[in-house]
């Protein structure tokens, strides 16, 4: 019994969780207030109410099943007995969620709209270009490379060149690499 009400508890917490993350209201919290529909902020409020409350639930149903696991087992067996039947109440509660979160409502990502894009004179523009252009800024440079991904290409252009060139290659690679590369900047 313990075991179903500790995996119920921790599938209403991480409900109320990704609601809040996703800034979707429950159809329980929508019960709570009654035949009209709460605004954002106050369903809000009340998921992180019903979440914490849902947390302590789920100390409380583990403390009973610790209270019931040392009852029942023989002497000296509780501790495992009550990690074997944490065990399977995590399985259950994670099975439980995944079939819960199939059934949640996803938060639609938002879409870029794409931009025109203003060509000075008349250059010949390849329509790929155009269209990584019309997406802005972020998508027309090159992701910065960190240390291992630089030496990574120079190995890879040292192993197309002759069987005897390929030291010289990499040693000339190393050579022109930048001595510092800010990891900050690395796109990842």
């Amino acid at each position: 019994m313990c075991i179903n009400l500790f995996a119920l508890a921790t599938c209403r917490a991480r409900m109320y969780t990704y609601s809040i993350k996703n800034g979707i209201i429950p159809r329980e919290v929508s019960c709570l207030v009654g035949p009209l529909a709460p605004s954002k902020e106050h369903g809000m409020r009340l998921c992180r109410i019903l979440r914490s409350e849902a947390w302590h639930q789920l100390t409380f149903f583990k403390d009973c099943l610790r209270v019931a696991c040392f009852r029942e087992a023989p002497p000296g067996g509780g501790p495992q007995r009550f990690l074997r039947d944490l065990r399977t109440a995590s399985q259950v509660a994670e099975f439980v969620w995944l079939k819960v979160l199939a059934s949640l409502p996803r938060k639609p990502h938002p879409v870029c709209p794409s931009q025109k894009v203003h060509l000075v004179g008349a250059p010949d523009l390849p329509r790929e270009a155009e269209k990584v252009l019309s997406l802005g800024p972020k998508f027309c440079e090159h992701p910065r490379l960190d240390k291992t991904e630089l030496l990574s290409l120079v190995r890879c252009s040292a192993s197309k060149a002759s069987s005897e060139d390929v030291n010289r290659c990499v040693s000339a690679g190393v050579d022109i690499l930048p001595r510092e590369v800010k990891t900050h900047c690395a796109v990842r």
